[in-house]
């Protein structure tokens, strides 16, 4: 019985595989097809500050190339916070080494998780209450930005008057197992979240990706106008 099922399940996962993998592809045409350039020749200048809180627990692999993307940042007005959260390695050393030559960063540290608390909102509470700056950009460790991310986020995000913008990076699979099970989870998480729904004001589904959220500070602290 066992031999017939593990049989019958190994000659089932490769075409799921493979439907997975036409169907990712399918989205991705649709998704360039469709995928919006922004342009503009105003002075973005006149957008406002902008804090980049990038939450780090034991990132010493990634947090300097996250970093090192952020100061070639096309955007001027950029203050960056790392929120070492508990980190057992040397994320917090790394973090450090580069502030002595970028007055720009900041280094905060998280000792303990307050009860009722969850580890990275935290982290991310954390960077935003020490924020000065109008905007608020959340990213990952792991997440590399494009010199031109933060200014065609702002455009947008004010272009179409839109109160939190979240992105999905583009995925960088490395290894094998990486580029089998990334289409595949995001293909789950497509039927999930479909976004032509996410972005429907009507729509009761709604989504956020961690690795990248803009926002504006007073909008993240529901203050009042």
């Amino acid at each position: 019985m066992y031999d017939a099922m593990a049989i019958l399940f190994y000659l089932i996962l490769p075409v799921v595989i493979v439907i997975a993998w036409i169907k990712i592809l399918y989205l991705n045409e649709i998704m360039r097809q469709k995928r919006i350039i922004v342009s503009f020749t105003e002075d973005h200048t006149d957008f406002g500050s902008v804090s980049l809180i990038i939450p780090a627990r034991n990132e010493e692999m990634n947090i300097r190339e996250c970093i090192l993307s952020a100061q070639k940042s096309s955007y001027p007005f950029v203050e960056i916070i790392v929120v070492d959260d508990q980190s057992s390695d040397d994320t917090a050393k790394i973090v450090a080494s580069l502030k002595e030559n970028d007055s720009r960063i900041t280094l905060l540290s998280v000792n303990e998780l307050p009860e009722g608390w969850a580890g990275k909102n935290y982290a991310l509470f954390t960077g935003a209450s020490h924020a000065q700056s109008d905007w608020l950009l959340f990213i990952d460790a792991d997440v590399r930005l494009d010199e031109s991310a933060i200014v065609q986020s702002l455009h947008f995000a004010r272009q179409e008057s839109i109160d939190i913008l979240s992105l999905s990076p583009y995925q960088i699979c490395l290894t094998y197992y990486e580029k089998i099970l990334q289409p595949e989870i995001f293909y789950l998480l497509n039927y999930m979240y479909p976004l032509h729904r996410i972005n429907q004001n009507k729509s009761s589904i709604a989504a956020l990706n961690g690795s990248f959220i803009v926002t504006r500070k007073k909008d993240y602290f529901f203050e009042k106008l």
